[in-house]
């Protein structure tokens, strides 16, 4: 500054255009329209988030993640294990809200299943709980995974999805009760 406005040598006072109030104006008013923008498209998406989080009548299944499989635990008693050679299936009804009840027990892993674009943590002793829909009946392979590295066979961490008309999915839970 000191020599951005040093007086000069034939005596003039510094200039002074630079400080103009109304460029300084447009300035402050261009940023706060960019701050206003990313704040309203955070809320925006953020809602979206919010909706995944709040529990919804239907189904509940639990999700325990172990090095290095997923395991799959319904309230009727039936049961998806997976081990570490074989990836287990998740069953779901399609168009019905599920909520999931997600932890870990042993360390840090992440249920990401890249067809809903979600992903959440799985924490040992800690429950995590979301909201999911499928909407297209079908049968994934390999249609989620582990997405936080735990261990050696992290990469062997994934499973298959099979997302059933109500009635097929009540049939299949009929038939997997112990």
């Amino acid at each position: 500054m000191a020599v951005r406005y040093r007086r000069r040598d034939d005596g003039r006072a510094p200039s002074r255009i630079h400080d103009a109030v109304r460029v300084e104006s447009l300035y402050v008013g261009a940023l706060a329209c960019v701050a206003a923008f990313l704040i309203a498209f955070t809320f925006i998406h953020e809602n979206k988030t919010d909706a995944a989080l709040r529990r919804h009548a239907g189904l509940t299944v639990r999700v325990l993640a172990a090095k290095w499989h997923w395991s799959f635990f319904y309230p009727s008693g039936a049961t998806a294990l997976g081990t570490d050679v074989t990836p287990p299936t998740l069953y779901v009804p399609a168009d019905t809200s599920i909520t999931f009840e997600l932890s870990s027990i042993d360390v840090i892993h992440a249920l990401w299943i890249p067809l809903t674009k979600f992903k959440r943590a799985a924490y040992p002793r800690v429950t995590q709980t979301f909201t999911l829909s499928f909407h297209r009946t079908g049968f994934y392979r390999d249609a989620g995974e582990c997405a936080e590295f735990c261990g050696l066979l992290h990469s062997a961490m994934r499973f298959n999805l099979a997302v059933m008309t109500p009635a097929r999915f009540a049939a299949w839970e009929a038939g997997a009760r112990p």
